[in-house]
């Protein structure tokens, strides 16, 4: 995943009377910042594991599900047995 632009925000800088800068996290996979932290935790998973490989299992119909499965898909995990 490459990096997430900032985006000015006019209206809330006004408001606050502060410049306000938005992370635009809105703009990755699944339209969540979770697809950056299954990357990393896949990742992680893979380096960690030796020589078995990991297995995933995910559970969940939310981001976080999502985002689990498209990392999953992206990296090279073997399937479920």
């Amino acid at each position: 995943l490459g990096e997430t632009p900032l985006q000015h925000a006019p209206a809330l800088s006004e408001a606050l009377g502060a410049s306000v800068h938005i992370k635009r996290e809105d703009v990755l996979p699944g339209f969540t910042f979770y697809a950056r932290c299954a990357v990393n935790e896949l990742a992680t998973l893979r380096a960690s594991s030796g020589a078995a490989p990991p297995r995933l299992v995910t559970a969940s119909i939310g981001s976080r599900g999502h985002a689990l499965a498209w990392a999953a898909d992206r990296l090279p995990l073997p399937p479920p047995p």
